[in-house]
């Protein structure tokens, strides 16, 4: 392959027992650069379009530095992972943003103190945690790596209800132990999320608010104090080029 941009598409076949964070992520030749990742949700079929006889999901469009791009999938979910085939087409569309998404339990997760978890599908990808109000100090915290220095919008999503805290408090770190970026943004958590709507792997669509202006870092890692999970990611369809598939 030639460096450029490519799209990035996979396929499976679906089933009640496939995980539904199957987690993707794109490394360029250099083994150690992340292009981008995404997690799938794989108990429902792929639908994006056919090719070759077989129904794909689009991934995500990456630049491609070198002449090698690998494509990993990892075992780190919530039920089996399927790894069939994987199809790479030159695209003229730009990359995708780079926007990780970490949910309560994914890697990068950690919380302290006393949080519940509560009875039912709940949540986005149907788990969430809560806790009462109290001043314990108690967190939920999301760490991200490998990010490029510069401005990123910081965007949330959880479950409303009337017992729900107006007061929400979110923190934003730069880097371990930096300094904070933003604190005390509060958020009326009694409402559904409604800055705007984004297609699930599953098909869904889950509401999210977004930080009112974007916050810049300067390192590479940055922790939330929230409660679900934040993302943010573009599409396009330009099929044109000869398509590459490689199967398991």
């Amino acid at each position: 392959m030639t460096p450029g941009n490519y799209r990035v598409s996979a396929t499976w076949v679906e089933h009640p027992n496939r995980a539904t964070n199957s987690p993707f992520r794109a490394v360029d030749s250099d083994g150690t650069t992340i292009l981008n990742a995404t997690t799938i949700d794989q108990e429902v079929a792929p639908d994006d379009f056919m090719d070759d006889g077989t129904l794909w999901e689009d991934l995500f469009v990456v630049t491609a530095t070198g002449t090698e791009l690998t494509i990993e999938l990892s075992n780190a979910a919530n039920q089996y992972v399927v790894a069939d085939a994987i199809r790479i087409v030159p695209t003229a569309d730009p990359a995708s943003p780079f926007a990780p998404i970490i949910d309560n339990g994914d890697p990068g997760f950690a919380s302290s103190g006393s949080w519940n978890t509560p009875s039912g599908i709940l949540g986005h990808q149907n788990d969430l945690i809560h806790h009462a109000p109290g001043s314990t100090g108690d967190t939920a915290t999301w760490t991200f790596t490998g990010l490029t220095p510069g401005n990123y919008y910081v965007s949330a999503t959880w479950l409303a209800s009337a017992n729900r805290s107006m007061e929400a408090p979110f923190t934003i770190i730069d880097g371990p132990g930096g300094p904070t970026v933003r604190k005390s943004q509060l958020w009326i958590k009694r409402l559904p999320p409604m800055t705007f709507p984004i297609k699930a792997a599953c098909g869904n669509r889950s509401l999210w608010s977004r930080s009112p202006v974007p916050s810049c870092l300067s390192g590479d890692r940055f922790g939330r104090w929230v409660r679900n999970r934040r993302r943010h990611q573009s599409r396009s369809n330009d099929r044109s080029f000869p398509a590459t598939r490689h199967d398991h």
